[in-house]
């Protein structure tokens, strides 16, 4: 009797189990095909999909071609021709390297391979069915290979059950091959189902171009690039505000030309559009990382989708730094009426033939502005629970202003009664540009041409204020167009920002609590707080051990006016746990929520001052053009808009 219960699979079996890590849906196969056409060096790469259910699949190139014995070897288990050795994995330059794509491809369909190198006479023909391969054969062949996919998962029904349907698995090829397609600009793709031409890029090594051909011009006309040298070269396009999509589907990471998907990436994204976008929606991002090879590993997922960082805090604050560069002070983030943003256009196509306008000359002696309801900041209120008494004076108006904010609202309400506009109560005033924003002196500084397509940032100071449009949205023109602005919003932007900065300031401050709670941790947690105390000490919290996984809570941040600090350490440990963690994440919430109670509402009288106060306060605002919360607070209508509405255009 055999007792032995330990057997070495055969060869077939053993493929089927590989094509199940490398091989899960239709999408999978053009995948692999495209990244070997990728490796030999093609610079024509055509995909066809002949049937509705995406069993008929076939990819064809202008690569180098193999040999009768390399197409032998290419349909065998661990064959390949991008590593000799385990040294070679921590250096990899090829997309494909496993030496599985090809025989696990071959183990669940029809397999076909016919291949000529180019110098060859003639090419090759071989055939796969059930893990068998046939002997090389002459054919007809032009220079490349040709890979055909027939009858895919055929002796593995229980693979067709999970399948989408058959629109659904297409829809996932194309948007793979649309993505690949902006990877490698310098490569020609097309995109074929039955007869039909789904998209095709025209190898131009134009990433705009790439994305026009793939995803649309409109989707292009939405984006701005993203370039950073040092120390990390970092290049691509990210969306406006005015261009985002329900999920993070459209986030594309390529890392040395490898389209990957990192969780890590992803938050970093979000933390880079952080109060640009509304809650839950994303921006549309192809963003490019060239790193050196022994910095990453590719090779901890089987279809190599994810890829580790040795140093992830490095590329997260340069991608983070990449991102802010290239949208801050800029006007493109302002939507247009009627009009698309051409944010890739230069700047002086973008305002050719419309009219100049006025610049503010008047100098304005204001101080400060009523950002706030005069009845929504009683003193000692929510500001000083946040922050103290003696942070208030230094991090908002003081009370003289807020006063002074209310005779204001008083005299404009007067106004308002006595019939008068905002033109016949007081002239408009301007501020002039602020000494830390005037030029150094010095000879002018040579054209970059490399910056030639930037769009210059808007001067919310250098608008003229014409009035108000339902007491809730001020009217300004400009050199280029007519502005609308939230006056809400943008009060809104301006106490957030002035809010987040002096909470910065008091990151360690702590308040001792009248009760010492006690918290009973789980084991996870409770490892998270030992590791990290002096981190969780400098947020604000003083912790005492209690043995075990217990944990006596003696003092929470200083900023925190909740009823249940444990849950907010608990919070913060889930952010530890999850890769990150700090104090102004925590809070962001409670800032939003700040600025928006106290900021001036709509349906607010204001006078020509406190317009061109809250205009001066906009400018030294980091990011200016949307509320805390994302929403837009700026709206523009060209003049060549306007000429166009009045049928104007060429009188």
């Amino acid at each position: 009797m055999n007792d032995n219960r330990i057997r070495i699979l055969d060869s077939h079996t053993a493929n089927q189990i590989a094509a199940g890590e490398v091989v899960e849906r239709p999408a999978s196969v053009v995948k692999e095909l495209v990244e070997n056409a990728i490796d030999a060096q093609a610079s024509i790469i055509d995909v066809r999909v002949f049937d509705q259910e995406c069993q008929r699949i076939q990819v064809s190139d202008n690569g180098v071609g193999m040999s009768p014995a390399d197409m032998r070897l290419a349909v065998m288990r661990h064959a390949t021709s991008k590593i000799r050795s385990a040294a070679d994995l921590s250096a990899l330059h090829s997309l494909g390297f496993r030496g599985e794509a090809l025989p696990s491809i071959a183990s669940v369909s029809y397999f076909t391979l016919v291949s000529k190198q180019r110098e060859a006479e003639t090419g090759y023909s071989i055939t796969v069915r059930d893990g068998k391969a046939s002997v090389p054969e002459p054919a007809a062949a032009k220079d490349g290979t040709v890979a055909m996919v027939d009858r895919l998962f055929y002796n593995t029904p229980v693979r067709k059950k999970f399948l989408r349907t058959p629109r659904g698995e297409f829809a996932a090829i194309s948007d793979l091959l649309a993505k690949m397609a902006i990877g490698r600009p310098d490569i020609s793709f097309s995109l074929r189902h039955g007869e039909r031409t789904v998209f095709s890029t025209s190898g131009a090594d134009d990433i705009v171009g790439a994305v026009m051909g793939a995803y649309g011009r409109e989707t292009a006309e939405h984006l701005i690039r993203v370039e950073r040298l040092s120390p990390l070269w970092i290049h691509g396009l990210i969306s406006l505000p005015a261009l985002t999509r329900a999920n993070r589907q459209e986030y594309n990471f390529f890392v040395n030309g490898r389209l990957v998907r990192s969780r890590e990436l992803n938050k970093t994204v979000d933390e880079a559009y952080d109060t640009l976008l509304p809650q839950r929606r994303y921006p549309v991002v192809f963003l490019f990382m060239e790193v050196e090879p022994e910095s990453i590993d590719v090779n901890v997922h089987p279809a190599k989708l994810e890829i580790k960082f040795k140093d992830i805090s490095f590329i997260r604050r340069e991608l983070t730094a990449a991102i802010r560069e290239a949208w801050q002070r800029q006007e493109v983030l302002v939507p247009r009426l009627g009009t698309l943003n051409r944010p890739l256009q230069s700047a002086a196509a973008s305002t050719e033939n419309e009219d100049e306008g006025f610049r503010l000359k008047q100098k304005n002696t204001r101080k400060s502005l009523p950002l706030m309801e005069p009845k929504a900041y009683p003193p000692g209120g929510l500001y000083a629970a946040l922050y103290g008494k003696k942070n208030v004076d230094a991090a908002f108006p003081a009370a003289a202003d807020i006063e002074n904010a209310a005779g204001i609202a008083e005299r404009a309400e007067i106004a308002e009664k006595a019939g008068m506009t905002l033109a016949e109560e007081a002239p408009a005033q301007s501020l002039p540009p602020r000494q830390e924003d005037q030029p150094a002196a010095g000879p002018e500084p040579e054209p970059d041409t490399d910056t030639a397509k930037a769009v210059p940032a808007l001067c919310f100071a250098a608008l003229r204020p014409i009035g108000q449009a339902a007491n809730s949205f001020i009217i300004a023109e400009g050199e280029d167009g007519v502005y609308l602005i939230d006056q809400h919003a943008a009060a809104e932007r301006i106490l957030y920002e002035r809010i987040l900065r002096a909470a910065a300031k008091q990151t360690e401050a702590c308040e001792q609590l009248a009760t010492p709670l006690m918290m009973e941790l789980t084991a996870t947690e409770a490892h998270l707080l030992i590791e990290n105390i002096l981190q969780i000490r400098e947020m604000g919290f003083i912790v005492e051990h209690f043995g075990g996984n217990s944990f006596v809570l003696r003092g929470a941040p200083f900023w925190y006016d909740g009823s249940d600090p444990c849950f907010l350490l608990r919070s913060l440990l889930d952010q530890l746990a999850a890769g990150g963690g700090d104090a102004l994440s925590l809070r962001k919430e409670r800032l939003f929520q700040a600025a928006c109670k106290q900021a001036i509402k709509a349906n607010r009288r204001l006078n020509p001052e406190d317009i061109a106060v809250l205009f001066r306060d906009l400018d030294r605002c980091d990011q200016p053009f949307t509320c805390p919360h994302g929403r837009p607070l700026i709206i523009k209508l060209t003049f060549a808009e306007i000429r166009k509405r009045f049928l104007r255009d060429g009188i």
